[in-house]
C-alpha cells in the first residue's frame, strides 16, 4: 500500500494554462536520483476544450525533450476519462488502479486479535525495513510497466523507508511480534488535530498470508484511536489481493477509485 514518496521535490516546473488545456508538471529530483535518468510526474491536467489541445500538448513535448525526460506518469480520478484519453494519443499508458478508502470513526474497528506491539521506529531499524520495503511491493506501477527495471522499483521503496526518517511530517511505525520480530511497518502522517494518513505500509513477507496484515491495521488502527484519532485515509492498488481482505473487514465510510 502506498501514495506518493515521502521526500519527493520537485525541480524545473511547467505550467500550461491556455483556453483549451490546463497542465502542470515538474520533474521529480527523489525519482530522478533512484532511477538515475530524468523522470517526471503531471500534478494536474484538465482539458477545457476539445479539438485545441495540439498546441499546448506541443510546449509539454518540448518541455519533455529539452530536460532529456524519460519516463512521465500522472495520476487522475477516475472520472478524467477525456484527460486520460488525450494522455494515450501522446504514448501514455495505463498501468495501475487505486482505492482510497476513508475512515472516519476508529471505535467501530474491531481490536487486534493478535498480540502486536507498534512502536515508533528508529534508525537501527533501517536495514529491516529497508528490506522489507524492497520485497513487499510487487504490483504498483513501476513493477508491472515492463519497460522498468523490478530492481530498481525495488529500490525506489527502500529509499522511500530511509527518507521517511528524515521528513518532519512522516512517523515511522513498526508493529513487533511478541517475540521482537517485525511484522509490518507503516509510514504515517498527522492531516490536522484528528486525522491520520498511511503514506506507506507493507508486511513482512516473512508473516504474510496467516492473517498478519489484516492485525497489523487493526493495531494501528487502535493506536490512532488511544491517541485521539478519529479519522485514517490511505491508498493501495485495486490488484493488491491482501488489502483488498483487509479492507472488505473494516467498517468505512467510502473507498472510491482514483
Amino acid at each position: 500500500m502506498h501514495s506518493s514518496p515521502a521526500l519527493n521535490d520537485t525541480m524545473n516546473p511547467l505550467q500550461i494554462d491556455t483556453d483549451s488545456l490546463l497542465l502542470n508538471a515538474s520533474i521529480s529530483s527523489w525519482d530522478t536520483d533512484t532511477f538515475s535518468i530524468p523522470v517526471a510526474s503531471i500534478s494536474c491536467i484538465q482539458l477545457k476544450k476539445r479539438g485545441r489541445v495540439s498546441a499546448p500538448m506541443l510546449r509539454f513535448q518540448e518541455w519533455v525533450r529539452d530536460n532529456k525526460i524519460m519516463v512521465v506518469s500522472c495520476r487522475l480520478p477516475h472520472s478524467s476519462i477525456e484527460e486520460a484519453m488525450l494522455l494515450e494519443k501522446y504514448a501514455f499508458r495505463f498501468v495501475e488502479m487505486v482505492l482510497h478508502p476513508v475512515a472516519s470513526n476508529l471505535k467501530n474497528f474491531p481490536k487486534p486479535g493478535l498480540r502486536l506491539l507498534t512502536e515508533k521506529a528508529i534508525e537501527s531499524d533501517l536495514p529491516v525495513l529497508g528490506e522489507m520495503a524492497e520485497k513487499a511491493f510487487k504490483f504498483e506501477r513501476y513493477h508491472v510497466d515492463p519497460r522498468v527495471d523490478s530492481l530498481v522499483a525495488n529500490l525506489r521503496y527502500r529509499r522511500w523507508v530511509e527518507s521517511s526518517f528524515h521528513n518532519p511530517d512522516h512517523e515511522v511505525v513498526k508493529v513487533v511480534s511478541e517475540t521482537r520480530d517485525v511484522v509490518a511497518f507503516f509510514v504515517t502522517q498527522k492531516i490536522g488535530d484528528r486525522s491520520i494518513y498511511w503514506h506507506l505500509t507493507a508486511v513482512n513477507p516473512q508473516f504474510q498470508r496467516c492473517g498478519n496484515g489484516y492485525q497489523s491495521w487493526l493495531a494501528m488502527i487502535d493506536q490512532h484511536s488511544h491517541g485521539g484519532g478519529m479519522k485514517f485515509a490511505l491508498q493501495f492498488l485495486r490488484e493488491t489481493r491482501q488489502c483488498l481482505i483487509c479492507i472488505q473487514s473494516c467498517p468505512l465510510d467510502s473507498c472510491p477509485l482514483k
